[in-house]
């Protein structure tokens, strides 16, 4: 079989002793020696769990101090035999010492060996021999010899068991000594055997709490490692984006710089050439140069002019309306005034180029074509 259980002993230093290994896996069952068990029969009130339950705790109660092992083994039926004329159901009762050194399952020597169907046998056992008393399968009588039984011995042992083998109804048995046999293993022992005290045992409180502070500290343990983890992990991004947020507030600093440059760049464009506005100047000067009328406020935006002039001189503003209509870089002149004392002029203010093209065109009308209004084409023109 796979699986079949691994037989081993415990000796005086509490050390495992392999008996069986096993094919491939299996639990492991600590064999008790026939000099540490007692044995006796018992009735049972019937076949139900609840009758076991019964004889395990009657065994307890009259178990030996050292005994806190007990195991029940109910005698199989005949198999000729009903139920109801099978008579009184006995079972063999073990009791036995379970040792610190090994908290699973156990067995007596006796019942892991393979059974005798009837009559009588003397085992070579793990320390000395064993007198045994079979029948239809079942073990009726058990006694323990540290050496090798005499022929008297035997025979006391054959009357006790005699008259337990006569209320059963069994045959008698031949009383001669029979010769020490040694009996091998159990091959179908149940790979698992796990009853209610055994499981009380092995989920206790105790052992559930440990169970508990064990997982408890593996996630406790898991937790922190993978705190560590993302800690270290969120420090070297830390330290990735600290060096990157230098480098992107020195792209963003020379972008504004740019953007303000270029904002610069427009608003100077769009008040448009130097020229431009000292031809203007010019025009105001030549007009109105003679007056004691003073700039108080001046703006220039797409090319159109506004100027607020204040003084004390009464002007005609039909008259000047005319004079600046004649300077050739004003155009859309109009003239009004805001109180007694102030004048505000508007005018479309002409740029140098666009004026010496208007001066080309006005002159030699051939020239009206814009690609001979190239600054070469102005100066070879100019001296004409």
């Amino acid at each position: 079989m796979l699986f079949t259980p691994r037989l081993f002993a415990l000796n005086n230093r509490a050390e495992r002793e392999t008996l069986r290994k096993p094919a491939l896996i299996g639990q492991s069952v600590c064999i008790i020696a026939r000099a540490d068990c007692s044995f006796r029969r018992m009735r049972l009130a019937g076949r139900s769990a609840d009758a076991k339950k019964a004889a395990i705790l009657k065994a307890r109660n009259e178990a030996l101090a050292d005994e806190n092992g007990i195991r029940v083994e109910v005698d199989r039926p005949a198999g000729a035999q009903s139920s109801a004329s099978a008579g009184p159901i006995m079972a063999g009762v073990w009791g036995y010492s379970m040792h610190s050194a090994h908290a699973g399952r156990y067995l007596p020597e006796a019942v892991a060996q393979v059974p005798h169907s009837h009559g009588a046998r003397l085992v070579k056992g793990l320390s000395g021999f064993d007198g045994q008393i079979w029948n239809q399968g079942n073990l009726i009588a058990s006694r323990w010899w540290g050496r090798e039984p005499s022929d008297a011995d035997w025979s006391v042992f054959m009357r006790a068991a005699g008259e337990t083998l006569a209320q059963q109804g069994g045959a008698d048995l031949a009383v001669s000594r029979p010769a020490a046999i040694d009996v091998p293993w159990r091959s179908d022992l149940p790979v698992f055997d796990i009853d209610r005290d055994r499981l009380s045992q092995m989920f206790s409180p105790a052992r559930l709490a440990r169970a508990a502070f064990a997982l408890a500290g593996c996630f406790a343990f898991y937790t922190a490692g993978q705190y560590a983890r993302e800690s270290l992990a969120l420090s070297g991004v830390s330290e990735q984006t600290a060096a990157l947020r230098g480098e992107t507030q020195q792209i963003q600093s020379e972008r504004r710089r740019a953007l303000a440059n270029m904002s610069f760049v427009r608003r100077y464009r769009a008040l448009g050439d130097n020229g431009t506005v000292l031809a203007g100047f010019g025009a105001l000067t030549n007009v109105l140069g003679t007056s004691d009328l003073g700039i108080e406020r001046m703006s220039l935006r797409d090319g159109a002019l506004e100027v607020r002039l204040g003084g004390e001189d009464e002007i005609s503003v039909p008259d000047v309306v005319t004079l600046l209509e004649a300077q050739p870089n004003l155009a859309n002149v109009s003239v009004s005034l805001d109180g007694a004392k102030s004048l505000i002029v508007k005018a479309d203010l002409l740029s140098p180029q666009t004026l010496v093209a208007q001066t080309l065109r006005n002159a030699n009308p051939e020239n009206a074509n814009p690609e001979n209004l190239s600054p070469a084409n102005v100066g070879e023109r100019g001296p004409q």
